[in-house]
């Protein structure tokens, strides 16, 4: 991926979608390939599906001449997300995956959230660390209203430091329920075999378990409930969430299992009652009027391990906590000739502003011709942007420093971002304390995935570590220009005005932070937080390649000023490294009044 990110040149015209991680075409990624195949100003673009399993693509693309399908992580997949000029993504791309410049990246997500999502979760330590490193590589993010445009860009830490464009539009796979003509719906019923003298009712319930990496599926339960509701005079389907969807295949649930090349918006325009749960199908279904019943048995439960944004009684429709309730309320819905007039206000006012049949054509608008009109962009935020990393917050004297220091910047002023590494922070409860300590309002991010590297950076990382070994200024530029891109691997297009490596040790992250591809207007820091020197001939002898790379800094903060000038005398006279007089300095460790109070 390294070599094809640094060598292979961006194709215009191209288009690349993938939906959940390769699991099929579906979602706003489909809608918006659907607009833009029978749209004669896209003739001629080539279209990249990632779907894994070729047997989900729909017949009606299969064969089509503008369209590629790839497995994702194939390497024709890699080849792909470094040609491409567009990508779109309802989810998020592999950690190693960086936008090249000149890219566009929509990321469109899949739904409203009802249940938690992002740090918002009761359960894991930054288990959306991907989605908002992702996020950072966005030109473009879209939301269909302001609930979930809030935990977008404040559950994911990136509020105070996104650059792209985040913008309210609608969603445009509801454009694909409303839009539906009356001869697709009957295509679709007949490819269903259901009967036309019936209603149909759909059962989507959504996945069990306190988190994505701990995802559930109560079979038993799901055939229950569905042997009940395949005693009403209707037409009973079942759509699992698609993270259950290969367990789901091995059930005997005869023709009520939708087939999975089937869309879940096509699907919803041709259901008459919907039985959800915590999904936010619900919300997509809202503007069609319908009825909508909630099989919530187990909401005390789910709501204390995995959390919801509001109660289920914000949204109209009938809850159930039993199945004799759900078929007595699923009954009724059928039989109801009657439209809850609390639908259209709460659609309207709340969750479906923007959902009018024509989110889609916005969305085309917007990423392909730059236009905003009718379209609610959220602003980026001005405050000065400041980057620290302060290492593993093991419980001592530097945590604590950066914690006070922290706890006294003005975060009118500032916006300030942490970045950890989860695994040398979330296994242990002492230095998860420390975390909490930290004032509200500071943005935590957390790395995933590895270094994106070629073999002869590979190669010249190890060279830096043989002792007394400096590397030439030709080894030095690879050096450099592997650290240059495992920062832009990490932080995207984050807004960043000053870097600070508050823990002068780690040269893993000295050497991310020296050598970012950032504006010239970018201040670097790092602090020394000892006599240098001495710490690496008693304590730390690999501090001696840390010291090769503060050329790169604006600022060395010593934590006095006769610190500041031993570590200058050993630094320029015993070490000879030349550096510049003025980038000597001192800061004395602040104190948080509010802990000694």
């Amino acid at each position: 991926y390294a070599a094809y990110y640094d060598e292979l040149a961006i194709k215009e015209r191209t288009i690349l979608y993938e939906c959940f991680h390769g699991a099929g075409m579906s979602c706003n990624p489909l809608a918006i390939y659907r607009y833009v195949i029978s749209s004669p100003e896209f003739e001629g673009w080539k279209h990249v599906w990632v779907v894994n399993d070729k047997e989900k693509i729909p017949e009606q693309y299969r064969f089509r001449n503008d369209t590629i399908f790839v497995s994702r992580g194939s390497t024709l997949y890699l080849r792909y997300l470094c040609e491409v000029s567009v990508l779109i993504n309802n989810n998020s791309f592999p950690p190693y995956f960086m936008r090249k410049p000149g890219q566009t990246y929509l990321n469109t997500w899949h739904g409203t959230p009802i249940k938690t999502l992002a740090k918002d979760l009761k359960t894991g330590f930054q288990e959306h660390k991907n989605v908002s490193r992702n996020f950072y590589h966005c030109t473009h993010i879209i939301s269909p209203n302001s609930h979930t445009t809030n935990v977008l860009l404040h559950g994911h830490d990136i509020a105070e430091t996104f650059t792209g464009i985040f913008a309210e539009t609608g969603y445009p796979r509801v454009d694909i329920t409303l839009c539906t003509e009356e001869t697709q719906a009957d295509a679709l019923r007949q490819k269903l075999k259901i009967r036309t003298d019936r209603k149909t009712v759909l059962y989507a319930p959504t996945y069990r378990g306190s988190s994505l990496a701990k995802s559930s599926l109560e079979t038993d339960r799901i055939l229950e409930t569905l042997t009940a509701l395949n005693q009403l005079d209707a037409n009973v389907l079942f759509r699992g969430h698609h993270k259950t969807e290969h367990e789901l295949s091995n059930l005997n649930l005869d023709d009520m299992l939708v087939p999975s090349d089937i869309d879940t918006n096509e699907l919803l325009a041709i259901v008459d009652v919907l039985i959800t749960d915590y999904s936010s199908i619900a919300i997509d279904y809202l503007k069609t009027g319908r009825p909508i019943v909630y099989y919530v048995y187990d909401l005390e439960q789910y709501n204390a391990e995995r959390g919801l944004y509001f109660p289920l009684d914000r949204l109209p429709g009938k809850q159930c906590q039993s199945l004799d309730e759900l078929v007595v309320n699923t009954e009724s819905a059928l039989t109801s000739t009657q439209t809850d007039p609390a639908i259209d206000s709460i659609a309207t006012q709340i969750f479906c502003p923007h959902d009018d049949g024509q989110a889609t054509k916005r969305v085309v608008d917007l990423i392909f011709n730059g236009k905003t009109d009718g379209i609610h962009v959220i602003p980026n935020q001005k405050r000065h942007s400041l980057l620290f990393y302060a290492g593993a917050m093991i419980p001592n004297g530097i945590t604590n420093s950066f914690i006070n220091l922290v706890s006294n910047i003005d975060q009118t002023k500032y916006a300030v971002t942490l970045v950890i590494d989860p695994n040398s922070v979330g296994p242990y409860p002492d230095r998860l304390e420390q975390l909490n300590r930290l004032p509200t309002g500071i943005q935590i991010l957390a790395t995933v995935g590895n270094a994106v590297q070629t073999l002869e950076e590979k190669w010249i990382l190890a060279s830096f570590s043989v002792p007394n070994q400096f590397l030439s200024p030709e080894k030095m530029k690879i050096y450099e220009n592997a650290f240059s891109r495992e920062f832009k691997r990490c932080f995207g297009n984050m807004s960043v005005d000053t870097l600070i490596v508050f823990d002068g040790y780690n040269r893993n992250w000295l050497s991310t932070f020296a050598c970012a591809p950032v504006s010239p207007r970018t201040f670097k820091i790092v602090y020394l937080h000892s006599d240098m020197l001495n710490e690496q001939k008693t304590r730390f002898p690999n501090l001696e390649y840390n010291f090769k790379l503060y050329r790169h800094f604006h600022k060395l903060v010593s934590v006095s000023p006769s610190t500041s000038k031993i570590n200058q005398k050993n630094l320029n006279e015993v070490l000879s490294l030349g550096l510049p007089e003025t980038i000597f300095t001192s800061c004395r460790n602040a104190f948080n009044a509010s802990d000694i109070l």
